[in-house]
C-alpha cells in the first residue's frame, strides 16, 4: 500500500482479447488499485566500494568450479548502452569467436561454460563473466578472465568482430519481435526506462 502503487505503471497488451473487452477486464482486475502519494525510498543502489571481494565456497561433491567475476554497470539510460552491449558481445557473446573463448583456447583451459553478461536496470546494472572449469584449472581460468577484460579495454575491436557482434545482436532483436511476449517485453522496456517512442 505504500510502495507498490500504479503511479508509474504501464499495461502492455499484444494480441489477446479485443479492445472492447479489454477495458472491462482491466477495470475488473485492477479497478481497486489507485494512485496515491508515494513514500520516499532509499536510493536503489549504493556506489560499489573500491575494493575486491573473493569468496570461495567448497562443495566437496563437485568436480568442477564455478567462477563469477562481476561489477556494477550503468543504468539503462546511459548513452553508452549500445557501445557497451556490443563490447560485451565481443567479449563473451559470440561463442567460439568471442575473446573469452579464444583466450581460454590459447591457454588450453577446458571449460563446460564460459559467458559474459551485461544487464541494465533503471538505477544501475551489473556486468558478470561466468566460467565452469575443472578445479585444477581455477587459477589459470581466473587470470585469463581478468586478462580478457583488460584486453577489451586496451585492444581495439576489429571490424570483423564489430560486424559479427552487430549481426548477433540484430538477429536476437528480430527474434524478440517475432513473438507476442517478446514484443510486449520490448514495449514495456520503452515505458519502464523512458526510452524514445521510436526506439524499436
Amino acid at each position: 500500500q505504500a510502495y507498490y502503487l500504479p503511479n508509474n505503471t504501464a499495461l502492455i497488451v499484444v494480441g489477446g482479447p479485443p479492445m472492447a473487452r479489454l477495458g472491462d477486464f482491466v477495470r475488473e482486475k485492477f479497478g481497486g488499485w489507485i494512485k496515491a502519494k508515494l513514500q520516499p525510498t532509499e536510493p536503489a543502489a549504493a556506489p560499489m566500494p573500491a575494493r575486491s571481494v573473493v569468496r570461495v565456497i567448497d562443495h566437496k561433491t563437485s568436480s568442477d568450479a564455478i567462477i563469477l567475476v562481476g561489477h556494477s554497470a550503468p543504468a539503462r539510460q546511459t548513452p553508452d548502452f549500445f557501445a557497451l552491449t556490443l563490447a560485451n558481445t565481443v567479449l563473451g557473446g559470440l561463442g567460439k569467436a568471442s575473446r573469452l573463448d579464444q583466450a581460454f583456447a590459447k591457454q588450453n583451459i577446458s571449460h563446460q561454460a564460459l559467458h559474459s553478461g551485461l544487464e541494465f536496470k533503471r538505477s544501475c546494472g551489473w556486468f558478470q563473466v561466468t566460467a565452469q572449469v575443472p578445479l585444477s584449472a581455477v587459477p589459470g581460468a581466473f587470470a585469463t578472465m581478468l586478462e580478457s577484460i583488460e584486453d577489451l579495454k586496451t585492444r581495439p575491436i576489429s571490424e570483423p568482430e564489430l560486424s559479427q557482434a552487430k549481426s548477433a545482436l540484430l538477429s536476437n532483436h528480430r527474434a524478440n519481435l517475432e513473438t507476442e511476449t517478446g514484443l510486449a517485453d520490448q514495449v514495456t522496456a520503452i515505458e519502464l526506462f523512458d526510452l524514445a517512442r521510436d526506439f524499436l
